[in-house]
């Protein structure tokens, strides 16, 4: 539940950051580059990538069991994902 819980706001605050980014951008007349959304995209399908791992190894089944069996290197993994995701912030931050 808590897993669950924690994507959804995380996922909720990220898409409100980027929208309101976006319709700033453009009420000030300069919509941000194309490269913004390139990164933007990159970044929330990693950021989905940490959920799902996250989840997987939390949960009950069979399946998470599996996961479980090799948990470094999925923790390893997930770890790289959020140190891509942090990069990828900020470059982000400096198209504002």
């Amino acid at each position: 539940l808590a897993v669950g819980v924690a994507t959804l706001f995380l996922i909720v605050t990220g898409m409100f950051n980027y929208i309101t980014f976006v319709r700033e951008a453009k009420a000030a007349g300069a919509p941000l580059p194309s490269a913004y959304h390139m990164l933007f995209g990159v970044k929330f399908l990693l950021a989905l990538f940490v959920f799902f791992v996250a989840a997987i190894l939390a949960g009950k089944t069979s399946l998470a069991d599996k996961f479980r069996a090799s948990m470094a290197q999925w923790l390893n993994f997930a770890w790289l994902a959020v140190m891509a995701i942090i990069v990828i912030g900020a470059l982000m931050r400096t198209y504002h």
